[in-house]
């Protein structure tokens, strides 16, 4: 999470969810919430705001090339 932490600008956006690290600087445009839904969390885990709002297959079906980790030490509860 230290390392997530430090991509937290609006050209550079990590944002954990479930355990896996997503680098979501170039879904900012394409994501119907909006950058700034994505944008209030870059940095940090938004696995609870997530959750309210979409379902596990929402990031394996329109966002998989985002992927690029996972959290060590944390269970990946996403399957893909």
């Amino acid at each position: 999470m230290e390392e997530v932490a430090k991509h937290n600008k609006k050209d550079d956006v990590w944002v954990v969810v479930k355990g896996v690290v997503m680098d979501l600087t170039g879904f900012l445009d394409d994501h119907p919430g909006g950058a700034n839904a994505i944008l209030n969390f870059s940095g940090r885990d938004a696995t609870e705001e997530f959750e309210m709002l979409h379902d596990d297959e929402v990031i394996p079906k329109y966002a998989p090339a985002t992927v690029i980790g996972r959290v060590k030490g944390q269970e990946v509860t996403l399957e893909f």
